[in-house]
């Protein structure tokens, strides 16, 4: 059975703001969910396209719907991660779900056992999709262990710094840019 798609919440539109103000040339919006991501990207001025992936056929059919009806111009395909995926980008969006779950699977909110797991496998994979002088805006919790993350962005030869975050009742998120 399919996850629910994932609705935006404090999470997604930190990371919004942040799309609207660094996002530019192509465009791969990882995971999009509902699409806020991609649309935003798609609205900014220094951005040539967008493509929305996600895991999920019911989010992908409904952002199909959503940039149908809005004259967005996206292209959407389903994908886990970057298996369906073989081109480049200047920018790559991921809000990760990122809570800790050894049960049952939710696509929309499990990142994995620890939480880092998913956001992990993202970053090993992303860089055969970053153009040269590209970047990566990727949001995630204190609640997937922001130095389990630094660790592994160290590992994979990554370029990082923390552009934004959002302090929560029981958790704080971080957005960071990446190349």
């Amino acid at each position: 059975m399919e996850s629910p798609i994932y609705q935006p919440r404090e999470d997604s539109f930190l990371l919004e703001r942040n799309v609207e103000n660094l996002a530019f040339g192509k465009v791969l919006d990882m995971g999009t969910g509902t699409g806020i991501l991609a649309i935003a990207a798609a609205k900014n001025q220094k951005v040539k396209s967008v493509m929305a992936a996600d895991i999920n056929k019911e989010a992908i059919l409904y952002v199909l719907d959503v940039c149908v009806n809005e004259g967005m111009p996206v292209t959407v395909i389903q994908s886990n991660l970057f298996e369906n995926i073989d081109e480049k980008f200047d920018t790559i969006i991921f809000n990760p779900p990122y809570l800790p779950n050894d049960g049952p699977k939710d696509y929309a909110l499990d990142g994995g056992e620890k939480g880092h797991e998913l956001t992990e496998k993202f970053l090993m994979d992303a860089k055969t999709h970053l153009n040269e002088n590209g970047q990566i805006l990727l949001l995630f919790s204190s609640l997937t262990n922001k130095d389990i993350v630094d660790a592994i962005l160290r590992r994979e030869n990554y370029k990082f710094e923390q552009v934004d975050s959002m302090k929560m009742d029981f958790e704080e998120l971080y957005i960071y840019v990446i190349n």
